[in-house]
């Protein structure tokens, strides 16, 4: 990015005052994390055309209790009739007749998460096979703490939290695994949810974390990741 390649200071480790630089390429920008003095310095580097502050987003109690309600896989399924409806509505079994349903399609869902024990789920959610298995001491991949894909993101087994810059994508509102539902959901229970029930789901957790707002850093972050 421009500001990367004009201002090394950026990525020649971290001075005093820089918490996190993220590059951007898809846009053209950097994401930094910084303390006000270090503000000061992007404020006049050569190359900086703007900057957009984002507020930071708390983890808020409620939030928590929300999200592990959501995540029970003994959950009753959410998915009513009206959405089989609707995947009648758009034709999507007359397609299935032609033998496409979504196989060997991963679908990046940009939202609040997702329940990946959910039963209409089942076998449908991505997995990245970089971090699942056992690594050189014998250790679980999925929660050893490492970085074993190299890709820059630890344990990311289903995705990522670009939030909170973390691998839990529990979903704490539900929306996510509506859509999720929506896209790839198989029917477990009997009932094909998903307009595309051999697809798989990526979970790139990006909004709504406050009050339905969204950082655009973590929408575009969440892009570039589904794209690598």
């Amino acid at each position: 990015t421009t500001m990367a390649q004009e201002a090394p200071w950026l990525k020649d480790g971290k001075p005093e005052g820089v918490e996190e630089v993220t590059p951007l390429w898809l846009v053209g920008a950097v994401k930094v994390r910084v303390k006000p003095g270090a503000l000061e310095k992007l404020l006049i580097t050569k190359g900086t055309k703007s900057i957009s502050l984002e507020r930071a987003k708390p983890i808020h109690r409620l939030f928590d209790e929300v999200s592990s309600s959501k995540s029970s896989p003994e959950l009753e399924n959410p998915f009513s009739e009206e959405m089989g409806w609707g995947v009648r509505k758009v034709g999507a079994p007359e397609v299935w007749k032609t033998g496409v349903e979504g196989e060997g399609v991963v679908v990046a869902v940009l939202d609040s998460g997702i329940n990946v024990n959910h039963p209409d789920l089942e076998g449908n959610v991505w997995k990245n096979t970089g971090e699942i298995g056992r690594d050189a001491d014998g250790g679980d991949k999925s929660s050893n703490g490492v970085d074993d894909d190299k890709n820059g993101y630890v344990d990311d087994v289903y995705g990522w939290n670009f939030e909170e810059n973390s691998s839990d994508i529990s979903d704490y509102l539900g929306h996510g695994t509506q859509a999720a539902g929506i896209i790839a959901g198989q029917g477990k229970k009997g009932f094909k949810t998903g307009v595309a029930p051999k697809a798989k789901v990526m979970a790139l957790r990006s909004c709504c974390l406050l009050g339905g707002e969204v950082a655009e850093s973590a929408i575009w972050e969440a892009i570039q990741y589904a794209m690598k």
